[in-house]
């Protein structure tokens, strides 16, 4: 038979008697049978958010530090959750303190584990066995975990018509996924330039701007440009270096008629390079640029 922990997902995606559902889970301390069924709606015990600002939410409550912060246990908290699974105890080691050596650094995991642990409030978040460690994810909801899983399944679903039901459910999860996206892996400043970082960082910029870039060919297939706008400005909220958001952009304000947004559009590219990395758009950009003034 189910597991209660399956029934209470199944109910809770179904959205039966919610609240109810959400107390028992709580009050059992249930965990999801599989996390990846369990969706938002599951009471998470953690949440964990990386896109953007990091945020540590705790039984639903904003965690907040007062008095000294635990700088190294939430240092290894983020590397945990943009790791996206368990990290051997060396890997560890090596991103967070390397230069400490043999038992120095052994001693060090082992205390920075504990406190990481009393930091978040539940023993059952951190997993450590056989010398791996990582976020539980039937116990530690993350963004970026949640991102990756719902390009997954939309990707699983293959190629559908996207009139068919399966075409709508694909686009659906796309959307889902996009919606995770509020920033840039650990893009604050603090984070920004750790190395360890700088890798998950670019891996799950892309799939984010392939996603928005999907989405908006999508509405332009379907003759819903003025959609497609919607989309590649939602792109452009979260990474405005993104040259092909502004290429889609400008072609789509052109199929609409408006030359005027197609030149705003162009000089805002222009400006934000200037500004952030001091070049000039690219040969392929001025030269749509050129076409599409025509």
């Amino acid at each position: 038979p189910p597991s209660l922990g399956r029934l209470c997902a199944k109910a809770l995606e179904a959205r039966i008697e919610e609240e109810y559902v959400r107390t028992l889970v709580r009050k059992h301390r249930l965990v999801p049978e599989k996390p990846e069924d369990a969706g938002e709606r599951w009471p998470w015990p953690l949440r964990i958010r990386t896109l953007g600002s990091f945020v540590i939410e705790h039984d639903g409550k904003q965690v907040r530090f007062s008095g000294k912060v635990q700088k190294k246990p939430l240092e290894m908290l983020k590397l945990l959750a943009a790791a996206g699974g368990n990290l051997s105890e060396a890997q560890v080691a090596e991103a967070l303190w390397p230069d400490a050596e043999g038992d120095s650094a052994r001693q060090t995991f082992k205390t920075t584990l504990h406190r990481l642990r009393q930091v978040l409030g539940d023993e059952r978040a951190v997993r450590y066995q056989d010398g791996r460690v990582g976020l539980d994810p039937r116990v530690c909801w993350t963004d970026a975990a949640a991102f990756e899983q719902a390009l997954a399944e939309a990707h699983a679903l293959g190629e559908p018509d996207p009139r068919s039901a399966q075409g709508h459910e694909q686009r659906r999860l796309v959307e889902r996924a996009v919606a995770q996206y509020r920033g840039n892996l650990l893009d604050a400043d603090g984070d920004r330039d750790r190395e360890w970082a700088l890798s998950p960082r670019e891996r799950l910029r892309s799939k984010f701007l392939r996603a928005v870039t999907a989405l908006a060919a999508s509405c332009e297939l379907a003759g819903r440009t003025r959609k497609a706008v919607d989309w590649y400005l939602r792109g452009l909220d979260v990474d405005d270096l993104a040259e092909e958001l502004y290429l889609g952009l400008m072609q789509a304000y052109r199929k609409l008629g408006r030359k005027a947004e197609v030149i705003k559009t162009y000089h805002r590219y222009q400006s934000v390079l200037a500004s952030t990395v001091g070049v000039d758009p690219s040969p392929e950009a001025k030269a749509l640029y050129r076409l599409l003034l025509q």
